[in-house]
C-alpha cells in the first residue's frame, strides 16, 4: 500500500518543481527607453539592465504571485536602501498549451508602481 501512495504522489511533486514562466532572460522591445533586458534566475533572484550603461542596475529578489506574474522587490545598485517593488507579468496567449511554458513569441510587461515600464521579449532559450 505505501508503494502505491508514492506512486500517486510522484506526478505531482514533479508539477511543483517544474520553473515559473518569468523565468529566463528577457529582452527589451524597441520602443523601451529605459531597461535593456531582465534576467529572472530559477533561484529567486533577477537583475534588470538599464539602457544607458548596460549594467545591472537594480539587483531583485521575486516571488510568483500566480502562473503568470511576480513581484520583485529590488533596490538600485547606487542605493542599497532604497528598496522598489516592480511586477512583471507575462502573456500567456503564446505559450505552448500543454505546459504553459512560454515560446521566443512571449511577451512580458514590467509595471513600478502600476505604471508600464517595458515590454519585454523572451530570448530563445539554449
Amino acid at each position: 500500500m505505501p508503494n502505491f501512495i508514492i506512486i500517486i504522489l510522484m506526478p505531482l511533486m514533479l508539477i511543483a518543481c517544474s520553473p515559473h514562466p518569468g523565468t529566463g532572460t528577457w529582452l527589451a522591445d524597441s520602443e523601451n527607453k529605459t531597461f535593456s533586458k531582465i534576467i529572472v534566475h530559477y533561484d529567486g533572484k533577477a537583475e534588470i539592465f538599464e539602457i544607458k550603461n548596460g549594467s545591472a542596475e537594480w539587483h531583485c529578489f521575486w516571488a510568483g504571485i500566480n502562473k503568470t506574474d511576480i513581484n520583485l522587490m529590488c533596490t538600485p545598485a547606487s542605493n542599497p536602501d532604497d528598496e522598489q517593488s516592480f511586477s512583471f507579468s507575462i502573456s500567456d496567449s503564446n505559450m505552448t498549451n500543454s505546459v504553459k511554458q512560454p515560446t521566443k513569441s512571449t511577451q512580458a510587461k514590467l509595471y513600478k508602481n502600476t505604471v508600464l515600464t517595458g515590454t519585454f521579449n523572451l530570448q530563445e532559450r539554449k
